[in-house]
């Protein structure tokens, strides 16, 4: 893996004197994430654009050596191309050479697609994805009007559909063109279009979005005037000239964080970081490198602690589609993972506490290689 999608495209960089939200502790030093990121082998992940257009220019690399922002200003304009989301730029939290590189989705191309009010997916004869019959949760309508009542819908037609896929994919693939074009006539520099989304919008959300992927793909590759590359080529073909230190941020609602972190999940927050600061406490003080019992109940708990730290859970309960089920499962893996740190700081347990474990063992069979040394 060279590249990633972080969560949520969500980044911070470096700061000295950093306090986890809600709770009163002592600041400490944190790293930016990009610090994390070529341990895993990566290299490159995606942000949104604001997180560059926001950003703060701290130096150009040409001819092989790094200037900084001071010495480079006569770079810092439109026709360098900075602050722009058609190229990738390295990050770093101080003015360095990067080891890590972003790319920033393109507003105007990811609205298109994500949007349901003014995308694709809003398309009247595409399947309605809210409106089922019930028993069975099978889907008859079609979206008709997005703005119309489910009572309105009317029935799905198939055959009407194939058009208006060929359609939306050619008006996709002219605005890349356009852009693409728009960018090299600007700045006499060659562009790159990030259009990044949840896998989910395709066949989940937009029934008929794979189609869609399938004719942009066919009509892009036959067209000579565009290239399609994986991120990683294209950061080998055209490596990035410019560091920045991103502004810090996410895809959610208002570009922020306040979608997860407000007034109604603010106690999870609570529990989430005091259950961190617990993990890191007794990975240091218990001897698990000496006592597999300990070490295994210590993975446990690593494991319901990442799972208790998913977005979802706040996400969910912020916009209230499934509050009982998002409490629930927040409230379940919280009171596993004091169970799993109950059994090692005693050691291990017994037949009990083995039996404690077996139940997690069997709900929870994710995040196989837990590393302990992660909390040390």
């Amino acid at each position: 893996m060279r590249g990633t999608w972080l969560p949520e495209c969500a980044y911070r960089s470096a700061t000295e004197c950093w306090r986890p939200p809600l709770l009163e502790t002592e600041g400490q030093r944190r790293a930016g994430i990009e610090s994390f990121l070529p341990a895993a082998g990566a290299d490159h992940f995606f942000v949104d654009a604001h997180l560059i257009s926001g950003g703060q220019p701290l130096g150009v690399l040409a001819d092989g050596r790094f200037f900084a922002a001071g010495m480079a200003h006569a770079h810092h304009d439109r026709k360098g191309g900075w602050r722009e989301p058609l190229e990738a730029v390295g990050v770093s939290s101080e003015a360095a050479r990067a080891e890590v590189f972003a790319f920033a989705r393109h507003p105007r191309l990811a609205e298109q697609v994500w949007s349901s009010k003014v995308g694709y997916p809003g398309d009247g004869a595409y399947l309605e994805f809210h409106k089922k019959r019930m028993p069975g949760g099978l889907r008859y309508w079609r979206v008709t009007d997005v703005a119309s009542e489910l009572a309105a819908k009317e029935n799905y037609d198939p055959a009407a559909v194939a058009g208006r896929v060929y359609a939306n994919a050619q008006h996709f693939c002219t605005m890349v063109k356009d852009v693409l074009r728009e960018y090299q006539s600007r700045t006499g520099r060659r562009g790159i279009c990030v259009a990044a989304f949840d896998a989910e919008l395709f066949g989940h959300w937009w029934f008929e979005g794979p189609r869609f992927l399938k004719d942009v793909i066919l009509t892009l590759a036959a067209d000579a005037s565009v290239t399609l590359v994986t991120a990683e080529a294209a950061l080998a073909g055209a490596p990035a000239d410019k560091i920045m230190r991103l502004a810090e941020g996410s895809w959610g609602r208002l570009g922020d964080h306040s979608v997860w972190l407000n007034d109604q999940t603010k106690w999870m927050w609570e529990v989430e970081h005091r259950a961190e600061r617990d993990m890191v406490k007794f990975t240091r003080a218990l001897p698990w490198r000496k006592d597999a019992r300990i070490a295994e109940a210590l993975r446990w708990a690593g494991r319901e602690l990442m799972l208790l730290q998913a977005s979802d859970w706040p996400f969910i309960v912020e916009n209230g589609s499934a509050l009982d089920y998002a409490v629930k499962r927040f409230s379940l893996h919280s009171e596993r993972f004091e169970r799993a740190m109950e059994i090692a700081r005693s050691a291990g347990g017994g037949p009990l506490e083995e039996v404690r474990l077996a139940e997690m063992r069997e709900h929870d069979r994710v995040l196989a290689e837990v590393d302990l040394s992660w909390w040390e």
